[in-house]
């Protein structure tokens, strides 16, 4: 019989359905601009400056377009407060 080192007992136990959810897709600039209405440039540079939440995997940015909308719902219902500044 092995017995589990006090490292392994340690580390905290992982969720898998929680942290990698499977019914929620990740959009490219592309579709999320499509589905909001607005230029897939402006949601690099609004990503790349952090207002809005992405994800990149390899050198490619993905949005979950619930995790935008959030975003878009705290900052109120004027639109311009996304746009870029200056």
């Amino acid at each position: 019989m092995h017995e589990k080192n006090a490292a392994s007992m340690s580390q905290p136990e992982i969720d898998h359905a929680r942290a990698y959810p499977t019914n929620r897709q990740l959009l490219t600039a592309q579709e999320l601009a499509a589905a909001l209405k607005t230029n897939h440039k402006d949601l690099y540079r609004m990503a790349a400056a952090g207002r809005i939440p992405s994800y990149k995997i390899g050198s490619s940015r993905r949005f979950l377009l619930e995790e935008v909308l959030a975003v878009c719902r705290d900052l109120g219902p004027e639109p311009s407060r996304l746009r870029r500044r200056g």
